[in-house]
């Protein structure tokens, strides 16, 4: 629950406007429901799950990277412009469980589940993403390229594929 307290002035807020998604949200954490499922899908703990979702908070390097970039990442206009969100770190989970030698994503914009997802096989010591954009730069900051926020010393095992995914 470390990826919680990240962000929490923008989480209250959110909590704020949409209190029962919120309290679905928080019983959801605090009784594991997440974890167990993700535990019955890899063939792991909940416990292990719980440590792969709390493992990026962990990381100073990273944390320092999310706090260089967070200004121009909520510059853009997309809501799930959050590199604390969940969604993104039941990704990381599954990838770190799973430990997969190829991971395929659609739609990458500034690449928050990019850097998630190759940080996974940073630390799996294996693994590579290909992610895949139709280049629109809606949601992304003015001056930003698709997938700006990827650190450099993750980009050696991702392949970014400008075009449609069919």
């Amino acid at each position: 629950m470390k990826w919680l307290r990240r962000n929490f002035k923008n989480r209250f807020l959110r909590a704020f406007r949409r209190p029962g998604y919120t309290a679905k949200a928080l019983f959801h954490d605090v009784s594991g429901i997440d974890e167990r499922f993700l535990a019955t899908l890899v063939n792991s703990t909940p416990k292990a799950i719980r440590g792969f979702l709390n493992e990026p908070s962990a990381n100073a390097e990273m944390m320092r990277h999310w706090k260089i970039c967070e200004a121009t990442l909520h510059a853009g206009s997309h809501p799930a412009n959050d590199p604390y969100a969940k969604k993104v770190l039941i990704q990381y989970a599954l990838a770190r469980a799973l430990a997969p030698d190829l991971i395929v994503e659609t739609g990458v914009s500034s690449g928050i589940s990019s850097t998630y997802l190759l940080l996974a096989c940073h630390l799996n010591g294996k693994g590579h993403v290909y992610s895949i954009d139709i280049d629109n730069r809606e949601f992304l900051a003015p001056g930003n390229p698709i997938g700006w926020i990827v650190p450099e010393y993750l980009k050696t095992k991702w392949t970014l594929l400008l075009g449609d995914s069919r």
